[in-house]
């Protein structure tokens, strides 16, 4: 079973994050990812806390993924303070280069 680390920068409340995640989900069970069957989901909520972020990323990266996801910069860069070597896919960073995420386009930033 795949396993998928999601750190959300919402609470679990929110109903566009929950919307979010629900479409996410469905876009993976239409390629024949099934949560229970062939996938299991990992979620933590926000709210925005920072030192909630870094607690939340370090669990996630403890599960053992075979991929994260980063809905925000701020999530990004939490999940990033605790590894390198899990993918990371990230949506909503608007300049991942400028912010230092990656080098460049095509690579990852070196580790600092």
């Amino acid at each position: 079973m795949r396993r998928i680390g999601v750190l959300m920068h919402v609470g679990q409340n929110d109903l566009d994050g929950k919307a979010r995640l629900a479409g996410f989900v469905e876009g993976l069970k239409e390629l024949g990812w099934v949560e229970g069957r062939n996938l299991r989901f990992d979620v933590r909520w926000g709210p925005d806390d920072p030192d909630r972020y870094a607690r939340q990323a370090a669990e996630l990266v403890a599960m053992a993924p075979d991929v994260l996801i980063a809905p925000t910069s701020v999530t990004l860069a939490a999940l990033l303070q605790v590894t390198r070597r899990v993918p990371i896919v990230f949506v909503g960073v608007v300049n991942p280069v400028g912010a230092g995420f990656l080098s460049s386009r095509c690579s990852p930033a070196p580790t600092r």
